[in-house]
C-alpha cells in the first residue's frame, strides 16, 4: 500500500469510535463498552458484527432471563431418604442368595416359587410362566449379574400377573 491509500483507510479502532458515534443513547454505551470485531462494509460505511446474546429473544429488544438454580437441599444423603420398612421382608436364614448371604424376599406368591431355586432352574419355571422363549430371556439378561438375573425374572412373573 502506498502512504496516500494508508491514511483513506481508517483503522479497526477509528472504525469502532465511529461506528459507536453514529449510536444513540444506551447503544452507544454498550458498544464503548464492549467493541467487537467491525467489518467494513462499502467504502465509508463500518458495521458492527453482532454480538452473542446471554439469553433466548422473547420480545422485540427484551431478553429472557435464564431459569434460575435449584436450590441444594440441606444436610446428607441419609437424612433425605425414605426409610425401608424392614418389617414387610423376610429373611430366610435357611435359603442362601449366590453370593452366599441370607435370602432376603417379600414373601409373596412370586418370591416364594422361586425361592431356593437356582438361576438355570429361575429361567425355566419364568419363560413356563410368562410363555416365552428361555433362549431369548437368557439373551435379554445376560450382561447382569446373577442377583440382578433373577430380581428381573421375578419381577417379569409380577409384572405377567402370574399368583
Amino acid at each position: 500500500m502506498t502512504n496516500e491509500t494508508q491514511a483513506a483507510v481508517p483503522s479497526i479502532a477509528e472504525q469502532a469510535t465511529a461506528a459507536a458515534g453514529k449510536l444513540v443513547g444506551t447503544k452507544a454505551k454498550r458498544a464503548a463498552k464492549r467493541p467487537g470485531p467491525v467489518t467494513v462494509t462499502k467504502p465509508g460505511k463500518v458495521a458492527k458484527a453482532p454480538a452473542k446474546k446471554a439469553g433466548k429473544v422473547a420480545k422485540a429488544g427484551k431478553v429472557a432471563k435464564a431459569p434460575a438454580k435449584k436450590a441444594k437441599p440441606s444436610g446428607n444423603a441419609a437424612e433425605r431418604l425414605v426409610p425401608a420398612d424392614l418389617e414387610t421382608y423376610v429373611k430366610d436364614s435357611e435359603h442362601k442368595t449366590a453370593g452366599g448371604n441370607v435370602s432376603i424376599h417379600c414373601n409373596d406368591a412370586v418370591a416364594n416359587k422361586l425361592l431356593g431355586k437356582t438361576l438355570d432352574q429361575c429361567y425355566a419355571i419364568v419363560a413356563k410362566a410368562i410363555k416365552e422363549d428361555e433362549k431369548a430371556l437368557r439373551a435379554k439378561y445376560k450382561h447382569l449379574n446373577i442377583g440382578m438375573q433373577r430380581m428381573s425374572l421375578g419381577n417379569r412373573m409380577r409384572g405377567a400377573g402370574v399368583r
